[in-house]
């Protein structure tokens, strides 16, 4: 009988489970619009804002060369900090069988 009654009291024990994915979704990023800081002059951000920049703009080998990244950090710097976390409105076209991006050349925010 007290073989049993151990089994029903470990049973009982309560398992905290993982968070639900509407818990993780609670958690947002802040608006594109909110003011942020300028990159700091010499960083391989603002070298970056600097090509992009440009009036022809730069390719991603470009910025990849420039900043000492993989291409694929570009891509993710574009995306990720340029368009969702700044607001900025990269723009991308095709000249000459390359992809050129570019960001309006207005100083702040964008």
């Amino acid at each position: 009988m007290a073989k049993s009654a151990k089994k029903t009291a470990s049973s009982k024990s309560i398992k905290k489970s993982a968070p639900s994915k509407s818990d993780k979704k609670a958690k947002s990023l802040p608006a594109p619009s909110t003011p942020t800081k300028p990159a700091r002059p010499g960083t391989k951000s603002s070298v970056i804002l600097e090509l992009l920049r440009r009036d022809i703009g730069a390719t991603v080998k470009e910025l990849a060369a420039a900043a000492g990244w993989q291409e694929h950090s570009v891509r993710g710097f574009m995306s990720g900090t340029l368009k969702k976390k700044l607001g900025m409105d990269v723009r991308s076209r095709a000249c000459d069988g390359a992809r050129y991006y570019q960001i309006e050349a207005a100083g702040g925010a964008q």
